[in-house]
């Protein structure tokens, strides 16, 4: 699925194994070294206490779902949009705004059908991990 998002062609390939229990652990194991090997590295003298901390609060809304947008927000947009072009642009923005009542609908259909297509490729790449003890 993600090969096929990213454009991406051909068949995957692993490894020689014979059993797929052992070639995961092998993966896990050679990622789990690298990581270690990286962390010992580190000078360890130096406090990491607050590393993660944001020097800025974040004051904003969470983003708990996605809300399918309407045709009244995509013409919105689009006519608030600079009237700027480029060689790569597939419509000119002057000829997309003047023909904003016939497109919108199927901009909006096109948005809202790809946010659904999203959602079920993050279902299908949710991957597990479960972190062995060494």
């Amino acid at each position: 699925m993600t090969r096929q998002i990213m454009g991406l062609q051909g068949d995957l390939s692993l490894p020689h194994h014979s059993d797929l229990d052992a070639l995961a652990n092998q993966f896990n194991d050679y990622f789990i070294n690298k990581i270690n090997e990286i962390r010992d590295k580190f000078d360890m003298s130096i406090k990491f206490e607050n590393i993660m901390r944001a020097d800025n609060i974040f004051d904003g809304h969470i983003l708990e779902r996605f809300v399918p947008t309407s045709e009244d927000e995509v013409r919105e947009l689009i006519l608030r949009a600079p009237c700027k072009s480029c060689s790569l642009d597939p419509l000119l923005t002057w000829l997309l705004k003047q023909s904003v009542d016939v497109l919108v609908p199927i901009i909006t259909a096109i948005l809202i059908l790809s946010n659904v297509q999203m959602l079920h490729a993050f279902k299908l790449i949710l991957i597990k991990y479960t972190q062995r003890s060494l």
